[in-house]
């Protein structure tokens, strides 16, 4: 009988010890607590539910960063390779841009800024009373000599070109007749920005997305004449020198004017009117 007793008593402690209450409010409803060994179990796997999901935050915090990091990384390496290219490609357009030569007709030295003067003289040619080289030349002030014998003879010949105010008197202008016969200056110029230049007839100022080098007037030799010519832009405010009486053996420069033949669009030129014209820079 000692046995049942037992077994008995030990059945009433665990009902008793394991029965509970849950309530929620007022109502409370029966029912079996977890053993202490499940207890021990969710919690043990509470603990490692929340170490797996430290586990997620932690490598996804760490994804954020490493891609927050490459992003910054990326952004400094794109700013200093822009930075890199733009500095060589400075140099390399400061290298290419080695600058372009023009000759400023009728003055003594260079007026527009960012310019270097090469050097300066006086405007040569062939003789207006025959044959010879139509083009003209800057002669320099100094010149050095090579191999010569020292004679006059018949070979081509390059001498001051003067300039002829021939039919116009406008006072105080390049056209005033007391500027006739006066030994035409130049000078050659170095533009240190640009890579080319251009002589337009016709116009004061320049085209779009070209610079301004200077303005005047064109000229060139009188149609009468046996000497062939081309055609210069001479400053319109030239500096006047050294004025002579003699055409013997001189090259003669006169202003050009607008002729409308039936083929010349008049308007807008007009007949018998003087061409200006500009030198542009780019």
């Amino acid at each position: 009988m000692e046995s049942p007793v037992i077994f008995y008593v030990f059945l009433t402690f665990l009902v008793s010890s394991t029965g509970a209450h849950e309530c929620t409010g007022d109502k409370c409803r029966d029912g079996i607590a977890m053993p202490l060994l499940d207890k021990m179990g969710a919690t043990l796997k509470a603990h490692l539910d929340v170490t797996n999901m430290n586990n997620h935050l932690k490598a996804y915090i760490q994804q954020e960063i490493q891609e927050g990091v490459e992003f910054v990384m990326r952004n400094k390496m794109k700013k200093l390779v822009n930075a890199g290219l733009k500095k060589m490609s400075t140099t390399i357009e400061a290298r290419v841009k080695t600058g372009t030569s023009y000759v400023q007709w009728g003055k003594t030295k260079c007026t527009n800024e960012n310019t270097e003067m090469v050097y300066t003289g006086f405007v040569g040619g062939s003789s207006y009373t025959g044959g010879g080289a139509p083009n003209k030349l800057c002669v320099p002030n100094e010149p050095q000599w090579g191999i010569h014998d020292g004679r006059v003879n018949r070979s081509p010949f390059i001498g001051a070109t003067l300039f002829v105010n021939y039919d116009i008197n406008i006072k105080n202008t390049l056209f005033d007749k007391k500027y006739s016969y006066y030994v035409i200056q130049c000078a050659v110029c170095h533009v240190t920005k640009a890579t080319s230049t251009i002589m337009i007839p016709g116009r004061t100022s320049c085209y779009e997305n070209w610079k301004k080098e200077y303005n005047g007037y064109l000229m060139a030799g009188y149609p009468l004449h046996k000497a062939a010519s081309e055609y210069i832009c001479v400053d319109g405010n030239p500096d006047h020198i050294k004025r002579v009486t003699s055409w013997a053996d001189k090259s003669l420069l006169y202003s050009v004017y607008s002729r409308c033949n039936g083929a010349t669009p008049c308007p807008p030129y007009v007949n018998g009117r003087e061409m200006t014209c500009v030198v542009c820079s780019r």
